[in-house]
């Protein structure tokens, strides 16, 4: 009767099509839409047109991988729907339909202005708890989802979830849909039991409806995905398979669904090892086969392939064959998203992280230009010691402040923050004295705490994921932390201390172009810090005081080593911490990595507590310890710190105030103990100078004047490792004797740099029980994950 009768055979094509998108069969809807749009044209059926339209523009953008060509489509459709009697039913469904297809090409703020214009849309007929206002909270959070806004895509979709089961019944299936998709959040945020229990609730629905139902294969790959995250290869494995042979049974075997599960198939593989992982490398190739053929070669689904194709190659070996793959994908994301777009949002990403290093740079880029401060003010340890504590207490009290604050005013509170810290460098630079430097040192800290507070917030609205955006903020955090004594060191020896601020004028100043991005307005609570994690922050960073602060010390002062021998010496860390990190990632869980670090750092510094001799060597191998437990411990526990929270800047300021309010713990626990050690031993090595200099074969007269002037010298230099130069200046001795005196000057110096090792010895020692104290709170952080 419908094929007599035209509009009713369109009618039913397009509740075919609307069947079938529901069933994940988004090829046979699309055919039965193009019908139904035809035919709606010929029998002048405008509203099932109009509709039919509506989700073919979805189908093509959200699940061909076609954007642009989705978008081209739109103002047709628009002019389309505006023209029927009563257009805002379509309108909804339309803007529903199109926020998706913005987000894609990187426009998120139109994808946002067409998320409140959709629900706009749909208020106007319907009450709150209708099901098409639950199903535009759905689209939307499917776009979160697809960015990387796990926290916010879970909020959204939990609501999409109660509103189809309050309106349609717990047992309608737009209710599984949600329970998967809620599932799937559940999963990029690492909540893998909330995740479980969400994906199974879905799929056994679903399979009790229709066991071999596109739907259902949907479904199990995500949960394979799950129990890829829980490395479960073996039931990883059977989830695929189950889900292609759904696939082949319903003749969708080369469908993009089928796609997806040989890439996770492929994974299983390769995690099991053995002789069938030799298979991996062909269903990743035949799944960017089936993505080719079913949706051309310059959209992001073939993209998101080759991505899995090159992350196989690059775990086997194959780094040119992975590296082709990747620029390949990066180029068919720039071919969706437009090139231009892409590398200004990399640039912004670039700026924000660069001033993000710079800042967390502050806290130790001093280190090895303390000695000459304390030699050009003329102070003692205990007091250079405050240009390192004053940034790093200030930065601690401001960093939560300054996150809070920046949710609400980031695009401001961001290049306000630069320049107050570039001001506040010039400052430090031109200070003639200790207190108007520590001063101008408070001013940079309080201007470094708005910029790592706003910057997470510029990161995401650069990177459209808060994931994304954290890993980028907290690996920048690292490498500062890292590189910041090396670099300081070089612009101390090659120029001056002051050279260090002066350098980091022009650098922030140019970070002020990352704020060209739109930062959103987010009011939502925060929620309460990660306790377990930021306590074990605090420990690694008082613990890593020592490898930073006293090690330089010891380097330079106490071993007579030049600040560019002695960056060059301490480059061992940063090496290590960027090479560990890299490794790290991937191989365990952030609290396992954690772990891990702590007990590096740990035996990093007990190795330098008890180094049998005052040699450089004796270091390194304790360096590259201390380094890789850093680059562990440091962005893993940032990472875990953020990881599925609401505001996840605020969360980074709390990471922020405990790791600095770690340092200055150090410094002010450390210092102390360094000195009184260092008074001790100078008792010791007045002793032995004299005992040197009576039993050296030079001239008796020589001989007194040398020993009074030495222990002189020792007894006044009060918590400073004694400089002997101007010992030897002040005694004319003649050529014969030049030699033997030059003999006594090198057994004298190594006799002072073995007291001052052995005045480091506690210190170091101690630092190592503050990075094994931390993994109690790591193991507490753990049990309350599980």
């Amino acid at each position: 009767a419908a094929l007599e009768y035209p509009p009713l055979l369109v009618e039913a094509q397009l509740r075919d099509g609307a069947t079938r998108m529901q069933q994940g069969d988004y090829e046979g809807a699309r055919a039965s839409l193009t019908d139904a749009l035809m035919g709606g044209l010929r029998a002048r059926h405008d509203e099932v047109a109009a509709e039919a339209l509506a989700r073919r523009i979805y189908i093509d953008g959200e699940r061909r991988g076609q954007p642009r060509r989705a978008l081209d489509e739109l103002a047709y459709a628009e002019a389309f729907v505006e023209r029927l009697p009563a257009p805002a039913l379509l309108r909804g469904l339309l803007l529903t339909n199109v926020f998706p297809l913005h987000a894609a090409v990187g426009e998120l703020d139109e994808a946002r202005e067409a998320f409140e214009r959709a629900i706009a849309a749909r208020r106007e007929l319907y009450p709150e708890d209708h099901p098409e206002v639950a199903l535009t909270r759905f689209n939307y959070g499917n776009v979160l989802l697809d960015e990387g806004h796990f926290e916010q895509a879970r909020e959204l979709l939990t609501d999409a979830r109660d509103g189809f089961a309050s309106s349609l019944g717990e047992h309608h299936p737009n209710v599984a849909v949600a329970d998967y998709m809620v599932g799937l959040a559940h999963l990029w945020l690492e909540s893998h039991d909330a995740a479980h229990a969400a994906m199974e609730r879905a799929i056994t629905r679903v399979a009790a409806r229709d066991p071999e139902s596109p739907l259902l294969a949907r479904m199990l790959w995500g949960r394979g995905e799950l129990e890829l995250a829980r490395r479960d290869y073996a039931a990883a494995r059977d989830i695929f398979e189950r889900a292609l042979a759904i696939s082949d049974a319903r003749g969708m075997s080369e469908s993009f669904q089928a796609a997806l599960s040989l890439h996770g198939l492929a994974d299983s593989l390769d995690g099991l090892g053995g002789p069938e992982r030799d298979r991996a490398l062909a269903l990743h190739e035949r799944a960017l086969e089936l993505r080719r053929a079913a949706t051309g070669d310059d959209n992001s689904m073939s993209a998101y392939s080759r991505e899995r194709l090159a992350a196989h190659l690059l775990a086997r070996g194959s780094v040119e064959d992975a590296i082709a793959q990747r620029r390949r994908a990066l180029a068919q994301y720039e071919g969706v998203r437009g090139g231009s777009t892409v590398n200004v949002a990399r640039a912004r990403v670039a700026l924000a992280a660069l001033a993000v290093a710079v800042v967390l740079a502050d806290s130790s880029i001093v280190i090895l230009a303390l000695p000459d401060i304390l030699g050009e003010f003329d102070t003692r340890v205990a007091d250079v010691a405050w240009v390192l504590t004053s940034f790093n207490a200030v930065l601690a009290l401001g960093a939560v402040p300054a996150a809070y604050l920046a949710r609400t005013r980031a695009s401001v509170l961001f290049p306000a923050g630069l320049a107050v810290f570039a001001a506040s460098s010039a400052a430090c630079a031109w200070a003639d004295s200790l207190g108007p430097l520590v001063a101008a040192r408070c001013a940079q800290a309080l201007g470094g705490a708005a910029v790592v507070g706003a910057a997470l917030e510029v990161l995401t609205a650069a990177q459209g994921s808060e994931r994304a955006a954290a890993r980028v903020w907290a690996a920048a955090g690292v490498a500062g932390m890292a590189v910041g004594p090396a670099l300081g060191g070089a612009l101390t020896e090659v120029l001056s201390w002051r050279a260090i601020f002066v350098a980091q004028v022009p650098v922030v100043l140019t970070a002020a172009a990352a704020v060209g991005v739109h930062v959103p307005r987010l009011r939502t609570p925060a929620g309460r810090p990660a306790l377990g994690v930021n306590a074990a922050l605090v420990g690694l960073s008082a613990a890593l005081t020592a490898a930073l602060f006293l090690l330089v010390l010891l380097l330079i002062n106490g071993w007579r080593q030049t600040p560019i021998a002695a960056a060059a010496t301490v480059t061992v860390m940063p090496a290590a911490a960027i090479v560990a990190g890299r490794l790290g990632r991937g191989h365990a869980g952030p609290l396992g990595r954690a772990a891990a670090g702590a007990v590096a750092i740990a035996g990093g510094l007990a190795a330098l507590g008890v180094m049998p001799g005052a040699s450089v060597w004796w270091t390194l191998v304790p360096q590259a310890l201390v380094g890789a437990g850093l680059g562990l411990s440091v962005e893993a526990l940032t990472e875990r710190a953020m990881l599925g929270r609401t505001h996840p800047a605020v969360h980074a300021g709390w990471t922020v105030a405990a790791r600095h309010l770690g340092v200055v713990l150090g410094v002010l626990i450390l210092t102390p103990v360094f000195v009184g050690d260092l008074d001790r031993q100078q008792v010791h090595a007045s002793s032995a100078v004299t005992s040197l200099v009576l039993d050296a074969p030079i001239d008796p007269g020589t001989k007194v004047t040398l020993a009074q002037a030495g222990v002189k010298i020792i007894n006044t230099s009060h918590e400073r490792v004694p400089d002997l130069g101007p010992l030897f200046a002040s005694v004319a001795v003649g050529d014969d004797e030049r030699p033997r005196v030059a003999r006594l000057r090198a057994d004298l110096e190594d006799q002072l740099r073995r007291a001052a090792t052995s005045a480091a010895e506690r210190s170091f020692l101690t630092a190592a029980v503050f990075a094994l104290a931390a993994l109690l709170p790591i193991g507490f952080a753990a049990r309350g994950r599980s």
